[in-house]
């Protein structure tokens, strides 16, 4: 019994710690610009859709019998055109995502190592892909492991930064409202909440351990980060209100104190390192089972292509990820769904659990996702 707990609070670890990454230093600047009480409601009916999305790839996994991540499940499913489909969303969703973790993550250390290695960003860049790209090397225990260790650290510095606001929160601060740039947060609240590419490194993990609480797992791994996150946006804004910048541990400077704020981007190394090793072990794995790449070839691409992107200038993070959230993330969502009515039917195996999904919630999602992407595209094109 016990030895089943710590698994299962194990692999909740892995979900948190991939969704709790550098999103969230994003969220209070797109909440605060919507508004918070239309920021807020939208960030729960995203966080109910990703939970239910969670769900039914969870589900994907557990019907299917051989090891292969949501590229692999397009084409055995949907056919080669989804195949292609896929591979594109999930290529450059993933490394737009690893390329947002470098850069932020390198500030951090720059900021952190008292700029003791020089001036140049890129240094620090490097030192960052370099630790995470080692631990993505590890197999999924002791990725399970080590992103336990630190979502412990996470919930405890986010509750630290709140009790530390509180009693300077102003409530005016959460008066503006500003509907007109709800699609333009939407992306990055999209993004923010989303750990889907951790469902099959979890599930994997629980089946390993023969462990059948994936329903619960998924459940708890999905809610909390999101909960944690309403208690950050609350912290920071309430704090900081218009003032609030696209890096929220920087605006958190002159109310808390430096000793917080080192203590905040620490978490922020450690939030960032987190998802950047689930992602980067979800995208070795896509290349390494969906598509046979050897594995060390895979492991090479993973971590050498978001540097090359990041040395070609692209580093304006808030950007990336709202792109990130809106296209791919809409087009995986719309992907998992189509997915997972295939699964129902031609899956190999029975699943621990079974989730139902009325077929009014799923266009629904598939509505609000295909506007997200359009309202992306057409703001990509006009701003050129």
């Amino acid at each position: 019994m016990l030895k089943n707990l710590k698994t299962s609070v194990k692999a909740t670890s892995i979900i948190i710690g991939t969704i709790v990454g550098v999103g969230i230093f994003g969220l209070p600047y797109a909440i605060n610009k919507v508004g918070f009480f239309i920021g807020i409601p939208m960030l729960i009916f995203l966080s109910l859709t990703i939970l239910c999305l969670h769900f039914l790839y969870g589900e994907i996994v557990l019907r299917t019998k051989k090891k292969q991540r949501l590229v692999g499940y397009a084409e055995k499913y949907l056919g080669k055109k989804a195949k292609l489909i896929a591979t594109f969303s999930v290529l450059f969703g993933l490394l737009g995502s690893q390329l947002a973790y470098l850069i932020v993550g390198g500030e951090f250390l720059h900021f952190l190592s008292g700029k003791i290695l020089g001036e140049n960003l890129l240094v620090y860049v490097v030192i960052f892909l370099a630790l995470g790209s080692l631990i993505i090397l590890k197999d999924s225990s002791a990725i399970a492991n080590f992103e336990f260790l630190m979502s412990a650290f996470l919930v405890s510095v986010i509750l630290l930064i709140f009790f530390s606001a509180l009693p300077q929160i102003n409530l005016e601060n959460f008066n503006n409202i500003n509907p007109i740039h709800a699609f333009s947060a939407y992306g990055v609240i999209l993004y923010s909440l989303s750990g889907m590419v951790a469902i099959p490194e979890t599930v994997e993990y629980l089946k390993k351990k023969k462990n059948k609480n994936a329903k619960k797992v998924i459940l708890a791994g999905t809610l909390l980060p999101h909960l944690l996150y309403v208690i950050f946006i609350v912290s920071v804004i309430g704090l900081v209100g218009a003032s609030v910048n696209e890096s929220a541990i920087a605006s958190l400077g002159g109310f808390l104190g430096e000793k917080v704020i080192v203590v905040g981007a620490i978490f922020g190394i450690i939030a960032i390192l987190t998802s950047f090793i689930t992602i980067g072990s979800a995208l070795m794995k896509m290349l390494w089972y969906d598509y046979k790449v050897p594995k060390m070839f895979s492991w090479a691409l993973v971590s050498i292509v978001p540097l090359f992107l990041f040395m070609l200038g692209f580093r304006n993070f808030i950007n990336v990820i709202g792109a990130v959230g809106a296209v791919m993330g809409g087009i995986n969502g719309i992907l998992v769904i189509a997915i997972f009515r295939k699964a129902k039917k031609k899956g190999d195996l029975e699943p621990s659990f079974n989730f139902h999904l009325p077929n009014p919630i799923k266009w629904t999602i598939v509505t609000v996702f295909i506007l997200g992407i359009l309202y992306e595209l057409y703001y990509f094109i006009s701003t050129r």
